[in-house]
């Protein structure tokens, strides 16, 4: 007997799927035997959507055989549907086969069926052999259902919002990335009207990248981002920098398996051509998420390459004088687990992260956590609670500078479709961080693109270098409070400006609005 977990955001290889069929022969394709040999050999692989058909028929030819009902439940559990699944592994599992409880507990916890998945876990537990015990992992489940009654009984106080239809569609959108003042709104979608038309063998469109800008207290409709970016392949949202000039996507390989991490660069109102990062980042295997640190000094990254704990692991990558990337470092063994840890997303104050993972004190599918900077160590994770968190997957979390407002995608109920992009209102303490914005204009008012670096006045040392945007002349700057900070703007053209700044000691979120006037240089 083979075990097989739920497994969210596989990278899928459509060769592979390719030569899976090409080993089939065209003779006596109908016949039961080879429509059975081919369902198995799908399902081995992990490719359910085109395993469930051939087992649904399958199973009306032999409507008591209880591996088809399994292998039916199995099918529709690892495709979403899950409560669609509950009635064939009922049957499979009170029919006798004692495999189909283990799935039956997952089936029962993702449709919030607690006490019932407990149990058909413990019945698993029961009757399985100790071979299937030990692969299983079934211990763990029982603690991640028991993990969730209890957290369901002390819910944190949050308000938890559905973005509407201006950013969702009925299909599914997800890993929202922001500016740090929120002025910003990215992600990715997989709704109808994507670059190139094509679907995948799960009958979705390819992934594609939206955007939104807020007015007022309101958001715009999403619009594609364009064709700097979107291809007719994937492409995804994955990490926008605090100032909303520097974007990651995560694009796949020509054999749409895998896929690297790209950076691009907003050029007025223009995305530049996205370049891949360096081999410090990309490993060669699956590098599917990043985020960026306010100082730009700092890339946190999901990867599961070799020697990690398990699974995804989460990477850090600083950024050497010279300007190019560090080798990556293992956040180590406080952060990640043997399971899969994603979507890692560090404060524009630079010391608190969160991140998703499937391990730890965990209530169900992917849960968010949260860790922060003490002294050079991690902070044992803490669970950020319920109901941000579900029984389900629940990743891709980004907080606002301020503090109070974070954003998330969700596949709970009420949705419109798919995975949902959604606000959650905090009642939290402020961040203690100062935000500096404004415009950098020549002496006529007109947009300057310029480089702006900031220096510590106390340790002479760069904390990190800015620019504003070419069209709007707009820029964002992030500074630890308590601090002096010399400001140094540059613009070709220009007189290089330098203003100091003294940044007070607040235990709570301060902005502040100035505007930097630059002087032509005289003919």
């Amino acid at each position: 007997m083979k075990i097989i977990n739920y497994i969210s955001m596989r990278p899928i290889s459509i060769m592979a799927v390719i030569l899976l069929l090409s080993s089939f022969s065209l003779a006596g394709r109908g016949s039961m035997k080879s429509k059975e040999k081919k369902a198995e050999k799908f399902y081995a692989n992990g490719y359910y959507s085109l395993a469930l058909p051939l087992y649904q028929d399958l199973l009306k030819l032999n409507p008591e055989e209880l591996k088809y009902k399994m292998k039916v439940g199995v099918c529709l559990l690892q495709t979403r549907k899950r409560r669609e699944s509950i009635p064939y592994l009922e049957s499979a599992s009170y029919g006798g086969l004692t495999e189909a409880y283990y799935y039956l507990g997952q089936a029962y916890h993702y449709a919030n069926r607690l006490d019932e998945a407990l149990n058909a876990y413990l019945m698993f537990k029961k009757l399985a052999s100790v071979e299937a015990y030990l692969e299983s992992d079934i211990d763990k489940m029982i603690n991640t259902t028991l993990t969730a009654k209890e957290m369901m009984k002390n819910p944190v106080n949050v308000e938890i919002q559905n973005m509407g239809s201006k950013i969702n569609s009925e299909s599914s959108d997800y890993v929202p990335v922001i500016s740090a003042d929120e002025s910003v709104l990215i992600f990715t979608s997989r709704r109808e009207g994507t670059t190139g038309g094509l679907k995948d063998f799960d009958n979705e469109y390819f992934e594609d990248v939206y955007i939104a800008f807020k007015e007022g207290d309101d958001w715009t409709n999403a619009i594609n981002i364009g064709p700097e970016i979107n291809t007719p392949s994937h492409d995804a949202s994955i990490g926008l920098s605090p100032d909303g000039q520097k974007l990651f996507i995560y694009r796949t390989n020509k054999d749409v398996y895998g896929g690297d991490i790209y950076e691009s660069v907003l050029d007025g109102t223009m995305w530049s051509t996205p370049t891949k990062l360096p081999p410090e980042i990309n490993s060669g295997n699956w590098e599917p998420s990043a985020s960026l640190s306010s100082d730009g000094n700092y890339l946190y990254f999901a990867s599961n390459r070799p020697g990690g704990y398990g699974g995804r692991d989460i990477y850090v990558s600083k950024r050497l004088p010279d300007g190019r990337w560090g080798i990556a470092q293992n956040l180590g063994a406080i952060i990640n687990s043997k399971y899969d840890e994603d979507a890692p997303f560090i404060h524009p104050d630079g010391k608190t992260l969160y991140f998703s993972s499937k391990g730890h004190k965990n209530m169900g599918g992917f849960d968010i956590f949260k860790s922060e900077l003490k002294d050079g160590l991690w902070t044992i994770p803490e669970n950020i609670g319920y109901p941000i968190n579900t029984v389900d997957d629940d990743i891709y979390f980004v907080l606002s500078a301020q503090g109070k407002r974070g954003y998330y995608s969700s596949n709970r109920e009420g949705g419109l479709g798919g995975q949902d992009i959604y606000q959650i209102n905090m009642e939290v303490e402020e961040v203690p961080l100062t935000l500096i914005k404004g415009y950098v204009v020549g002496t006529s008012k007109t947009p300057v693109k310029s480089v702006i670096h900031v220096i510590d006045n106390d340790t002479k040392e760069l904390q990190g270098i800015y620019t504003s945007n070419a069209s709007s002349g707009k820029y964002i700057l992030i500074l630890p409070p308590g601090k002096s900070y010399k400001i140094i703007v540059e613009a070709e053209g220009f007189h290089s400006l330098s203003q100091n700044f003294d940044v007070p000691e607040v235990n709570q979120y301060k902005e502040i609005i100035h505007d930097f006037e630059l002087k032509p240089l005289s003919k």
